[in-house]
């Protein structure tokens, strides 16, 4: 029995930690951004501040892990291992895929904002999908870094899915 219930935490274990990680993470850096819509252009920025400067384009941009690796160097080596262990990425990629997620937030707000129908979006390392009402308005996804997705998400049933205490 006791091995039944280990390898079912296992496999839940296995299912669910990337996604409650990556939620921890989006929830985590969300922050409140001022954002500023050039309704004519459907372009999305972010305002600089209270400063009339001009505003910059919100994008998903690039996130190599090679341009973490000195600040995974710092972070303990127990985080490291479990990183590996549990998620199977490096400290570089996690750090990588935190500042992703952080940007994808506000990218989606962005798009949100600038009247583009917003389904759903995910974000699977550092790539970004939003899921958009029409194919009309993927370009705008496209033009912000993520891959646009026409039709709503596919949601996964776990009603049937059982749990079980280990106290």
């Amino acid at each position: 029995m006791l091995t039944k219930l280990s390898g079912a935490l296992t496999r839940v274990r296995r299912h669910l930690a990337p996604v409650l990680v990556v939620a921890a993470l989006v929830i985590a850096t969300a922050i409140a951004v001022p954002l500023a819509v050039n309704a004519s252009s459907k372009s999305v920025s972010v305002a600089a501040g209270p400063s009339p400067s001009p505003a910059k384009p919100v994008t998903m941009g690039s996130y190599p892990a090679s341009k973490y690796a000195d600040a995974a160097s710092q972070l303990p080596a127990t985080l490291g291992a479990a990183l590996k262990r549990d998620l199977g990425i490096s400290s570089a990629e996690y750090l990588a895929d935190a500042d992703a997620s952080a940007q994808a937030v506000k990218v989606v707000a962005a798009l949100k904002s600038a009247g583009v129908k917003v389904l759903g979006s995910k974000i699977t390392g550092t790539q970004l999908t939003v899921n958009v009402a029409s194919s009309a308005e993927s370009a705008a996804v496209e033009a912000v870094g993520a891959t646009p997705v026409v039709g709503a998400p596919v949601v996964h049933d776990y009603s049937k899915t059982e749990f079980h205490s280990v106290a």
